[in-house]
């Protein structure tokens, strides 16, 4: 029986874990290069359909003119944050676009997109590139979007864009309490943070779907494996 000689097991060792880096290398990059393209997507959505970043469009003052809907009639009122999205250039772009989400203390400023199934919108971006960043999207069970309880879905992306930032929310609530989202009927919603948890991908009472009036939203993004962080706040003022 011939005696192996280690120093080609070494040898072969080593080459393998040099292939090993340098396949790890490689997606490593390409990994950066998605986040980078996508970056610049939303960018120049951000800059396109954005018509004033630095005007405040609407305030509520009690003019009679101004639509308010309150669950709580003392609650306060709420200045309209200085952002006029222009949806037709948005629904130009992507005919699945149902809104925009903008949470102003996390920078988390984003088109919401709904497909037929919950898979289109996973590595697809709103401008329909293939891109592991993908969308902000909602639940495609959800016939009513912000009428109905609505989900949304959004990467934890390593780069810190998407629904990574929810993460902050977790750690601040109070701090980052205030999500806005805006319709293409003219809509303004305004929603509190009511409740921040760690769950199970198939939780029920999380995940499960009400076809009734609910003002609830819910915004999603994964931790590991079958975990995931859940932002779940409630609609308590609206402008139309």
């Amino acid at each position: 029986m011939k005696k192996i000689k280690w120093e080609y097991v070494a040898g072969a060792v080593s080459v393998l874990l040099l292939c090993v880096a340098i396949f790890m290398g490689v997606q490593y990059l390409k990994e950066r290069e998605q986040y980078r393209v996508s970056e610049e997507e939303y960018q120049a959505l951000i800059d396109d359909a954005i018509e004033s970043k630095h005007k405040v469009v609407h305030t509520y003052t009690g003019n009679s003119d101004v639509s308010m809907v309150q669950q709580d009639p003392t609650a306060v009122s709420y200045s309209l944050p200085s952002l006029a999205i222009d949806f037709r250039k948005l629904l130009a772009t992507n005919e699945d676009c149902i809104g925009w989400i903008y949470i102003p203390s996390l920078d988390v400023s984003y088109p919401i997109a709904q497909s037929h199934d919950n898979d289109e919108y996973v590595h697809t971006t709103f401008n329909g590139t293939e891109n592991l960043a993908g969308c902000i999207f909602s639940d495609c069970r959800i016939t009513a979007p912000f009428i109905q309880k609505t989900i949304l879905y959004g990467h934890n992306m390593k780069n810190g864009s998407m629904f990574h930032k929810l993460f902050n929310i977790e750690t601040n609530p109070e701090e980052n309490s205030d999500i806005w989202i805006y319709l293409p009927t003219g809509a303004i919603y305004h929603y509190k943070v009511q409740e921040v948890k760690r769950v199970d991908r198939l939780d029920k009472s999380v995940y499960g779907i009400s076809a009734t009036y609910d003002e609830t939203l819910v915004l999603s993004t994964c931790i590991k494996d079958n975990t995931r962080l859940v932002v779940i706040a409630v609609r308590d003022w609206s402008y139309s």
